[in-house]
C-alpha cells in the first residue's frame, strides 16, 4: 500500500500516518520516506530499485494462514460489508490483528519525488490501523467482517480491499510479521440494487364480454434512469377509488416484458373495480405504489385520484 503521511499529501490518510508511526523509526534513529515495510519487515530502505526484490522474496515464503475474502456493496450510497475467513493452516496456534485496508490505483498526482500515477494508496483503514485481535487454533478458522465506506469522491471501479492478519509482538528487529494477505476488488463484491424501477403507465382498460383487459407500458428503467432488470408486473384490484395496494389486493403477476393482464369474469359483480399495476425488478424493488388506476362501471373512466 502506498501510504501518504504528511498532512499536506495530496492523498494523506491519517490512519496511514499512524500506521507509518507504529513502528520503531527504520532510519538511524527517525523517519524518512519514500520508504518500504514489507510485510511487517521495517527494513525496505529507501531505494527504490531494491524494493521489488524484497518484495518478491518474501512472497515466495509459505504462509501458514489461507484468507477467503467476500463481501456486498450498495453503490446508490456507496456503503457495503466485507467478511474474511482466516483458516490456520499450521500446528499452532495463531494469533495477531486483522486490517482491512481500502486502497485507490490509477491516481494521477504529480508528487514532489516526481512519481506522476499513484496505485495501492490507502484512502483509509478498517476498523482503524490497529485492527481486530483474533486467535485461532491448529486447523481451525474465524470469520471477520467490517462495516465498508466508500468516499464519493473515490472511484469505486479503481478500488480495492486489501487485509491481512499481523502479530502483534514487535521483534527484536523491529519487525511485526505479516502471516498473509488477500486482495479483494470493490467490482468483485456482491451488488446490492436497492433503486426501485420506474412506474408502469396504464395506457388502456378494455371490457370483453364479462373479463376486463389491461394494457401497459413496458418499464426499462430504474427512478433513477438507469437501465432496469426487469422481473415481473403486479396487478392489484379494490372497489375502493382510494385504496393502497396490500398483499391481498394483487389479483396475478405478469413476467417481463409482458404488458397486458385479463382479468377474467370481474363484470359479473356489482361493484365498480379499480386496478393499480406495480413493477418489480430482479432485485424485489418494487416500483412506486401507484402510477395509475381505472374504475369500471358500465364504462371505462379514468381514477386519476388513486394515482400518485
Amino acid at each position: 500500500m502506498e501510504n501518504h503521511i504528511r498532512t499536506a499529501d495530496h492523498f494523506y490518510c491519517p490512519e496511514g500516518r499512524s500506521r507509518f508511526y507504529s513502528y520503531p523509526p527504520p532510519y538511524n534513529g527517525g523517519y524518512v520516506t519514500p520508504w518500504l515495510w514489507y510485510d511487517g519487515d521495517p527494513h525496505g530502505s529507501y531505494t527504490y530499485t531494491q524494493w521489488e526484490a524484497k518484495i518478491v522474496a518474501r512472497m515466495l515464503q509459505p504462509a501458514p494462514v489461507t484468507i477467503t475474502m467476500w463481501g456486498h456493496y450498495v453503490a446508490v450510497d456507496d456503503t457495503g460489508r466485507i467478511y474474511a475467513q482466516f483458516r490456520n493452516d499450521s500446528t499452532d496456534i495463531i494469533q495477531g490483528n486483522v486490517l482491512f485496508i481500502i486502497t485507490e490505483d490509477s491516481l494521477y498526482y504529480a508528487a514532489i519525488n516526481g512519481d506522476v500515477w499513484h496505485n495501492h494508496v490507502s484512502r483509509g483503514y478498517i476498523p482503524n490501523h490497529i485492527g481486530v485481535y483474533v486467535s485461532i487454533p491448529a486447523g481451525d478458522s474465524v470469520i471477520v467482517n467490517q462495516p465498508l465506506y466508500l468516499d464519493s469522491a473515490w472511484q469505486w471501479s479503481m478500488c480495492e480491499i486489501k487485509t491481512f492478519i499481523q502479530d502483534e509482538r514487535l521483534q527484536p528487529d523491529s519487525t511485526k510479521e505479516v502471516r498473509q494477505g488477500g486482495i479483494l476488488k470493490v467490482t468483485d463484491l456482491t451488488f446490492i440494487d436497492v433503486t426501485p424501477p420506474a412506474s408502469p403507465w396504464v395506457t388502456k382498460v378494455e371490457k370483453s364480454g364479462n373479463d376486463v383487459d389491461l394494457y401497459w407500458n413496458m418499464v426499462t428503467t430504474d427512478t433513477s434512469g438507469s437501465i432496469e432488470t426487469m422481473s415481473r408486473y403486479v396487478i392489484y384490484r379494490s372497489t375502493s377509488p382510494d385504496f393502497i395496494p396490500a398483499p391481498h389486493d394483487s389479483i396475478g403477476g405478469i413476467v417481463h416484458p409482458d404488458t397486458e393482464y385479463t382479468d377474467t369474469g370481474v363484470l359479473l359483480g356489482t361493484e365498480s373495480d379499480y386496478y393499480l399495476i406495480m413493477a418489480v425488478d430482479a432485485a424485489g424493488n418494487k416500483s412506486t405504489k401507484s402510477n395509475m388506476a381505472h374504475a369500471l362501471r358500465k364504462t371505462v373512466n379514468e381514477n386519476t385520484a388513486a394515482a400518485e
